[in-house]
């Protein structure tokens, strides 16, 4: 019971920590954000004025481009952080867990970094469920699985659908890559640039070609 109880505790504050890393990285980048939308004709022009004049009309059109596909997806993730953490946080007080809360705004903020977000959130839930009763661990991982199932096979495509369409293997690529060299921020802005990055190959690449023959992505 004691062995249960640490682990439980250990495990507790283990979702605490990750909680503080994912907040914070968060804040740099609402930061930036912020930053960013404040004065945008800032940073538009003076990044247009290091280009030559003949490439800067083809780019201006990139950067909007840019910014409307980001404020996409910028919605998608919101609503499915939305609605994945109120779902996991009723789900677990109804299970009968003593940190559904803290464990719901956890998902939330994971699930902000599409596909690898939510499974990393459920390994502190799974491993809390089972630490307070084998009974519970199981209820705790069915109905986790079945939310996540949910969540990335219904949901998800039909947000990022209807937001921008990103190509899950070049995502998840990008995802490995920017963590393991910039930790959690690199996780939260892994998605952000790879749209910015596929956007700016259609524009500047794709579009325009001599060869025709094959669909834009």
């Amino acid at each position: 019971m004691a062995d249960a109880a640490g682990a439980a505790v250990g495990q507790a504050a283990w979702a605490g920590l990750a909680m503080i890393g994912a907040v914070g990285s968060a804040i740099v980048l609402v930061a930036i954000a912020i930053f960013g939308a404040a004065r945008p004709s800032l940073y538009h022009n003076g990044f247009l004025a290091l280009l030559p004049a003949a490439d800067r009309p083809k780019m201006a059109q990139a950067l909007v481009e840019i910014a409307r596909a980001l404020r996409w997806w910028f919605l998608g993730q919101l609503v499915s952080m939305l609605l994945l953490g109120v779902s996991v946080s009723l789900g677990l007080m109804i299970i009968g867990v003593d940190l559904w809360l803290s464990l719901g705004v956890l998902t939330a903020l994971l699930t902000f970094i599409p596909y690898l977000g939510p499974i990393i959130a459920g390994i502190p839930i799974v491993i809390i469920g089972f630490a307070e009763g084998y009974q519970t661990g199981l209820i705790v991982l069915v109905f986790y699985l079945l939310i996540q199932n949910v969540e990335g096979n219904f949901l998800m495509p039909i947000i990022q659908q209807k937001a921008v369409n990103l190509a899950p293997v070049l995502l998840i690529a990008g995802q490995v890559l920017m963590g393991t060299l910039f930790g959690s921020l690199g996780l939260i802005m892994a998605a952000p640039l790879t749209v910015v990055g596929m956007v700016l190959v259609k524009k500047l690449y794709l579009e325009g070609r001599a060869d025709d023959t094959c669909p834009n992505p």
